[in-house]
This record gives C-alpha cells, structure tokens and sequence, in this order.
C-alpha cells in the first residue's frame, strides 16, 4: 500500500506518519530524514548531496527519487510518503517512478488545518532531541522532559513567525495545488487535522478500514 501525506506546516504529517508505521508496519519515508540518512553512506551520491546542501542549493528530483526507489526494494508492508512530491513536477516524476515499479499511489490524506491554528502549534511544539518525539507545551503540563525517554525538551530553532509563514506561504504556491491534482485522479481524501491526534488517526483509519472492505 502506498499513501501519500498532504499538509500544511504543523499539521501532524509526522505524528500521523508514526501512529500508521507502528499500527500497520508501513515504511515511513521522510525525504529530509532520506537525505541525513543518506549523507552518512559515504558514496558518489552522499558527496553530491553533501556538496549541493552546503552551496544552500536544493537537491534535484533526480537524487530524492533515487533514494525513493531503494526504499521501495525493502518496504515488506507498504509505504507513506512525507514531504514529497511538493509540487506538480515532483508528482508527475513520482508517478512515473511508480509505473516503472509496478506500483501506484492508494490513497493521498489531505491534513487540513487552518494558518491560525497550525501556527499556535509550532509556537507550542517542543521535541525530544534524544528520541524525537514531538510535544504541545499546552498538553505537557509544566513538564519540560520526554515522557518516554525522560530528555529535557528544546524547541526548534526555526519555530518562529518569521520562519513559519515562508513556509506557510510556499506550501501555498508549490504544494496546495496537489490537492486539486490528486482529487481530480480519485486519490484525495481530506481528513480535519484541527483535532486532536486521536481523533485524526481515527478519521484515517475509518477511510482505510472502509476502502479495503
């Protein structure tokens, strides 16, 4: 199974991505997680990537679709992709990768969350550095350690206004257009990420239990 992740920033892609991983055994497949993977492997490829990363250049489509396929060669339960494609392009180059694989996209999940409330979030995101995982300061309590690992929490460096409206606002030119494209196929399945974790993954599961009937 194949499953593409939609959203704006602070949606919850990656929470999202984590609860399907552990309750299904898909392989989540974050393309900035592929390139830090990919630049400890020492090789013709690592170099290119290395070198384009600090020219502050973005790595072409070519190399992420590279490191796309060899995941696909060790995905036993299927794959969910975040952070690409990002825009059409990227799409139409994916799709094709999949043809060539003998594969197709099943579903692609449209996080919904309004600007206002994505923002207040990342305001309010605090991450363990040690395990990853990702906190609202609201739910925590006035409690500043990972509850599983028991790390002190930091927040992102770049979890500022500033920061998040660039981001904000290239999601809307480049990435919002998918949904658009992915309806139109059939594929698109909005799912209101405004609610709580529990609610949203349950939303998910509801389209996916009711698809494979």
């Amino acid at each position: 199974m194949n499953i593409i992740l939609l959203a704006p920033p602070a949606a919850g892609k990656g929470t999202q991505a984590s609860l399907l991983t552990k309750k299904y055994g898909f392989k989540h497949i974050s393309t900035g997680e592929l390139l830090r993977k990919s630049l400890e492997a020492n090789d013709a490829v690592s170099l290119e990537i290395k070198e384009t990363m600090q020219a502050g250049k973005l790595v072409s489509d070519a190399i992420i679709l590279q490191l796309i396929e060899k995941e696909f060669l060790v995905a036993e339960q299927g794959i969910i992709l975040d952070g690409f494609p990002r825009n059409k392009t990227q799409a139409l180059k994916y799709a094709e990768l999949l043809t060539s694989l003998g594969q197709e996209i099943d579903y692609v999940f449209y996080l919904a969350v309004p600007k206002a409330v994505a923002m207040e979030r990342i305001f309010g995101r605090r991450t363990c550095p040690s395990c990853g995982k990702i906190y609202n300061s609201r739910a925590l309590e006035n409690k500043e350690k990972c509850m599983d690992c028991n790390t002190a929490l930091v927040k992102r460096e770049d979890d500022t206004e500033e920061t998040f409206d660039l981001r904000y606002e290239t999601y809307i030119k480049e990435t919002s257009p998918l949904i658009a494209f992915y309806q139109e196929q059939g594929l698109l399945y909005e799912i209101d990420a405004s609610l709580s974790t529990e609610e949203v993954f349950a939303s998910i599961e509801k389209v996916l239990s009711k698809e494979s009937e």
